[in-house]
């Protein structure tokens, strides 16, 4: 199982003779897994169904299904505890690619792997740190969407408890020797300094934002006693060490989500002023978005997610679509997305309402 990291996503936008894209949702909570092993097996059968319905050489398509149920028949489900699996497979390889959010359904064909589904994803794969505090203990993470790694904080970095006399004590998350005496408030705002002195010297001049997760104790008071730059206004309340990583980066990224504003937003409104302008740098005809996205000359692309164009385009040629999609199809809108990334670009995804003039695409140019 892989992760969406830089080298599964340059695999994905390399040109293929045949791209088989599959997204399928699993629900890590249920105990039964059968059905989600049924759903596995129907999606490759559909896959071959697909494949010989579109001519494929008999001997391609054996290979890519072949190679596809022996990977999934590798799958332990029961360890599987992210909400969606992505399958990729050409004539060479197949990846399974764990995603961090569920996902609809959708197995497609093509010339390129169907990377639309990811684009939100994407869009939010930006780095965050978060500092998880509880009495007694403290930790900091690098997040993204797709991972999170704890930094060492050289120090075995601990907070004092600030349960007042007679208190029981917060339920600490950790085992019994992580949990220091309790100290007077002096001593916990020496604490909270000395910590974020050594966070500062792990963090260095990176501009990333920073999400406290905390008991509310201590999170309370270090926000009224100590600064640390890039730390954002709402954070976590609760005690971070009695979640699991994965859970606890699923409530990260669900907090900073609001926080962080989404870089579709500001494509969006470059592409409004320059139509506004009628400059020549911007583009919302997607023959004319192929073309330059083949060649290099787009910065950024937004295409509709809830809308396809099945057709055929080659570089030099008119596009050729459908209304429906026919056997050697593929959905040009993904083409889009797929050629601005592996040239440079950035590809974005929003309701066709939403973009400009009602388009299926909008494009910035380079030149």
């Amino acid at each position: 199982m892989q992760m969406l990291d830089t080298d599964t996503l340059k695999f994905l936008l390399k040109p293929r003779q045949v791209a088989v894209s599959i997204y399928l949702s699993l629900r890590p909570e249920e105990r039964d897994l059968r059905l989600q092993s049924a759903e596995l097996r129907n999606a490759v059968d559909e896959v071959g169904q697909r494949l010989e319905a579109n001519g494929v050489d008999p001997h391609l398509c054996e290979t890519i299904i072949s190679a596809t149920r022996q990977h999934i028949s590798g799958l332990d489900l029961s360890a599987h505890r992210d909400p969606c699996l992505a399958i990729f497979a050409d004539e060479s390889e197949t990846r399974l690619v764990s995603l961090p959010e569920t996902l609809p359904y959708d197995l497609a064909l093509g010339h390129h792997f169907n990377v639309k589904p990811l684009l939100p994803l994407l869009d939010r794969n930006r780095r965050f740190w978060l500092l998880a505090l509880s009495a007694g203990r403290a930790r900091l993470f690098s997040v993204t969407p797709f991972e999170i790694t704890e930094v060492d904080l050289a120090l075995a970095h601990r907070v004092v408890d600030t349960t007042a006399p007679g208190e029981p004590a917060a339920d600490q998350g950790g085992s019994a020797d992580e949990t220091q005496a309790m100290e007077a408030p002096d001593s916990l705002l020496e604490s909270l300094s000395d910590l974020v002195r050594t966070v500062e010297d792990r963090i260095g001049g990176d501009t990333a934002p920073v999400l406290l997760a905390a008991e509310p104790r201590i999170g309370g008071h270090f926000r009224k006693t100590v600064h640390l730059p890039g730390l954002l206004e709402e954070g976590l309340v609760l005690n971070p060490h009695a979640f699991s990583l994965r859970d606890l980066q699923q409530k990260a990224l669900e907090a900073v989500r609001p926080q962080v504003r989404s870089q579709v937003n500001d494509v969006l409104e470059q592409i409004q002023a320059r139509l506004g302008d009628a400059a020549s740098n911007v583009a919302v005809r997607l023959e004319e978005i192929l073309a330059a996205a083949d060649e290099g000359r787009v910065d950024a692309v937004i295409v509709a997610s809830d809308e396809a164009l099945w057709g055929r385009y080659e570089p030099g040629s008119p596009i050729t679509a459908h209304g429906h999609r026919v056997s050697g199809d593929e959905d040009l809108l993904n083409r889009a997305a797929v050629a601005t990334m592996r040239n440079g670009g950035r590809s974005f995804s929003l309701p066709k309402t939403q973009i400009p003039r009602n388009s299926l695409a909008a494009a910035t140019l380079r030149f």
